[in-house]
């Protein structure tokens, strides 16, 4: 069942986009400069959002996890090699539903703080590809 709070937090994961949009804007002349650190630091936060959903399904739910591997290594092996904002729409949705999945509100609360700072680089990075 849907409660408020999990709907706000779901909110604030993407919230992530629009703040790395507006910093964009802010910081335009930086972007250039700034863009591989943002590419590692996008890199860095996918991979503990992915260990944690891991480990975290791995304990829990053995079948979802094996079906979370599978569209994890499709997301990110087409991330990796064709570069679009599908892909990054499809690594959203995939720890969105995921987050339904986590047992624990700590986890789930880790996870949407993780999906949002996801989102800065990757909203900073949308201004330089349109």
């Amino acid at each position: 069942m849907w409660n408020l709070n999990e709907f706000l937090m779901l909110l604030f994961s993407l919230s992530g986009i629009l703040c790395g949009l507006i910093l964009s804007y802010i910081a335009s002349e930086e972007l250039a400069v700034g863009k591989k650190y943002f590419l590692w630091f996008k890199k860095i936060i996918l991979t503990l959002m992915l260990s944690l959903c891991l480990y975290v399904l791995a304990v829990t739910n053995l079948i979802f996890f094996l079906v979370f591997l599978l569209l994890g290594a499709v997301i990110l092996v087409g991330q990796w090699k064709k570069p679009s904002l599908w892909w990054e729409i499809g690594v959203y949705l995939l720890f969105v539903i995921t987050y339904f999945f986590l047992p624990e509100l700590i986890l789930r609360e880790v996870l949407v703080v993780l999906l949002f700072l996801y989102g800065f680089p990757l909203g900073s990075l949308l201004r330089q590809k349109v």
